[in-house]
């Protein structure tokens, strides 16, 4: 019965483990940062794409980009 109990009364000891609610808004602050510095890297390549697209296409006299519209 002691071991079914020890989920509801916590030993004071492992307290340190519990995370408070501060804790939780810094991680997900720090996350956030991390995820904003992805994206950042991630629209950089996309715009470094893009660029060498059109200047091969300009450059090169070749069609890179599907045109828009159905098939004929």
């Amino acid at each position: 019965q002691r071991y079914r109990l020890r989920r509801y009364y916590p030993n004071p000891k492992r307290r340190w483990f519990m995370k408070t609610e501060a804790d939780e808004i810094a991680r997900l602050k720090h996350q956030l940062v991390q995820v904003e510095k992805l994206l950042k890297g991630e629209k950089l390549k996309r715009e470094a794409a893009e660029t060498m697209i059109t200047v091969a296409e300009r450059e090169l006299n070749i069609v890179i980009r599907k045109k828009p519209g159905p098939k004929r």
